[in-house]
Formats: structure tokens, sequence, C-alpha cells
């Protein structure tokens, strides 16, 4: 948390917040470490939600955008009453309608480091063709818990692809279906996403690459990280991007109207694309990092 106190400092002195704010803010990184060391000792579920909801106050919308990030994160003993999934030649047939949730095995979640590579399996079946990769199931949901670096395929017609990771980094190309990604330290790419995605990390890079097909909602949340959005010609929608000590850039110029606006310490900037198309709506949130959008010549 080093970096968010430095910034923090940076922005009092620049008066960008208030000596108030900054003391709520500094709290909030406070009582943030004192829990996730109590948590990281205790073997207890992990939890950022109750750390970032302390953010709220200081960083209003925009705090309770953060606020929500890793609400969720629960792997100590999630996946106990799971039964392990017998391969054949690292492969495995799902079925169609399930819940992927790609994650980190027991106490490596908190002490491990996995980079994963996601993309579109040749034919029906989920392949482990890197790593070592243990493959639960329960009802439903398929567990693929990654002890190292990995490198799977997961077939169409899923229900949602969900991952989470603690150290460690994430790439997926060309999955057409729901995304959901969080991580604590480690980059987030997403290529060729036809489909609504909900991306968040705290120190982590993110990068998502909109497919000319894009249809629905997206979120990118970072705290400390930068976002590189890319828009694809045909893209036809609206993005929001909201940051508070750092900048937004925009380099797409077909299509786009702009509309910054600047609110308590926090800039806002508007775009829309193409006939703007409300369904289709990109939201970036980030403290510190930059958002930087993107014409994509390679989609659309």
């Amino acid at each position: 948390m080093k970096e968010e106190r430095l910034e923090i400092l940076k922005m009092l002195q620049e008066g960008i917040i208030s000596a108030e704010e900054a003391e709520k803010l500094l709290s909030a990184l406070d009582k943030g470490e004192k829990d996730s060391r109590h948590r990281h000792n205790s073997e207890e579920t992990f939890s950022f939600g109750n750390f970032f909801s302390n953010f709220d106050k200081g960083f209003s919308d925009l705090g309770k955008a953060v606020g929500d990030l890793f609400e969720n994160i629960s792997i100590s003993g999630k996946y106990r009453d799971f039964t392990p999934v017998a391969m054949e030649d690292n492969r495995f047939t799902p079925g169609e309608g399930v819940r992927i949730e790609i994650s980190q095995p027991g106490r490596g979640f908190f002490n491990g480091n996995s980079d994963i590579s996601v993309i579109a399996s040749p034919d029906k079946a989920i392949h482990i063709i890197e790593g070592d990769c243990e493959v639960l199931r329960k009802n439903g949901v398929i567990a693929l818990l990654c002890s190292e670096d990995c490198k799977i395929t997961i077939p169409e017609n899923m229900g949602e692809v969900a991952v989470q990771l603690f150290n460690g980094s994430i790439e997926i190309d060309r999955i057409d279906a729901p995304v959901r990604v969080e991580t604590v330290n480690g980059d987030i790419v997403l290529k060729n996403c036809s489909r609504p995605a909900k991306l968040k990390t705290v120190s982590g890079r993110i990068e998502s690459r909109i497919s000319g097909k894009y249809k629905g909602k997206m979120e990118l949340n970072t705290v400390s990280g930068k976002i590189g959005l890319f828009i694809p010609r045909s893209f036809s929608g609206l993005c929001e991007s909201t940051t508070i000590s750092g900048n937004v850039s925009c380099h797409v110029r077909e299509n786009m109207a702009e509309e910054r606006g600047s609110e308590d310490f926090r800039k806002s900037v508007h775009f829309r694309f193409g006939e703007g198309d409300r369904t289709n709506k990109v939201l970036c949130r980030t403290v510190s990092g930059n958002v930087e959008l993107e014409s994509d010549e390679y989609t659309g």
C-alpha cells in the first residue's frame, strides 16, 4: 500500500483533496492492511470488500465502484465438496451452459504465482495444454485450479468464465461467454471480447480489446494500474472513464463525441462511438492509473 499512501499525500499537496479527506483515505488503507494481514495469518476467507468500502466517503461514486472490487473472493475451503474429474489425455468435455471457475488451489492462492492463458477450444472439450491444473466438478460448475503457469482451452457455449487470482496474470482470447476476472497482483488481458465482461484488479494493468460483434456492458476497475481499451471501427456504444489522479486520453477519432466533466476531485470523460447504442456501454474506473482509448485496427 506504499504507492497508494504516496498518491494520497501527493493529492493533498496539490490541493486535489482536503486534509480531512486525506486522513479518511489513509485510515482506510491502515484498516485494509490490518484486515488483510489478519485474514492471511489465520487462513480465513480473503475479501477486499470491507477495505474498499471505506473509500466511499472520500471517493463518492468512484469509491463505490472501487469498493465493489473483490466482494466475493472466497477461496479457502471453497472447493472441498467438489469431485475430481477424470481427464483423458488432458482433456475433458464439460457440456453446454456450465460455469467455468479458474483459480489457484488452497494455500497456493496467497503464496503461489500463476500466469494463465485461456483461449477458445477447437472442439467441445477443455484442454490443459500446458501446466499443472487440477480439474474439479460440482453440479453445473467446473473448477480449474492452477498451481503453476497454465495454458487452457475452453469451448463455446459456456455459461460464464470466472477467474480469481491473488498473484498472477491472466490472458483470455476469443472466449464466447460472459467473463469475470478478479486479481490482486497481476495484469488482465481480454482479447476479441464479444460478451459482457467485468475485470477488476488492485495493482495490475487491464487491457481489453472489444470484438466488432461485442454486445452488452463491460466494467474495467483498477486502483493503481493502467486501463487500455481498444475500440473497433464498427463499435456503436458509450464509454465513461473516471479517475482521481490519473489521466484519460482517447486516440479514436472516427465517430467520437467527447464530454469532459469534473466533480469534487474526480475527472470523468464520456465518449460516444458510432450511433451511441446505449445497450453497449464500457465503464472504466481507476484511482491513480491512466485510461487510454485506442483504435483497434484488427477487429471490427
